[in-house]
């Protein structure tokens, strides 16, 4: 489950198996989208209804992220507004990020998906673009 308050529009959200992005967001329900390949699917659902979508190697390469093979300790991801150093840990997740030097560390237990949307615009003022 997802709290309202988690959420912006255009967040990546798991429902009943298929990933859907919110479309609009609202007291006691929100409403998401799919695309599929031949029309776009649109739900209401209540937040008990969605659930997280874990982060990814491969989800972070679909949002256009860099892996950077010369880092073997950790997973370091660039993009065109810095490097995003991402540590799976045992029951843990660090998140760097950095840029011209500056650096701005996040520990969390679990990473999501639509928590790390919302950091990245938070720390670049741009939205995250995903192809899932």
């Amino acid at each position: 489950m997802i709290q309202a308050n988690e959420l912006r529009k255009g967040n990546w959200v798991n429902y009943k198996g298929i990933n859907y992005f919110v479309t609009q967001i609202m007291l006691n329900e929100l409403e998401v989208a799919h695309i599929g390949e031949n029309n776009q699917t649109t739900r209401t659902s209540n937040y008990n209804e969605v659930s997280p979508i874990p982060l990814t190697s491969e989800i972070l390469h679909n949002c256009g992220l860099i892996k950077q093979e010369r880092f073997h300790y950790s997973n370091v991801f660039s993009s065109e507004e810095g490097n995003f150093i991402i540590n799976q840990l045992r029951d843990s997740c660090e998140v760097s990020y950095g840029l011209d030097g500056n650096l701005a560390l996040i520990w969390k237990t679990n990473l999501f998906l639509h928590e790390f949307q919302n950091l990245y615009f938070a720390l670049t003022a741009k939205e995250l673009h995903i192809t899932l």
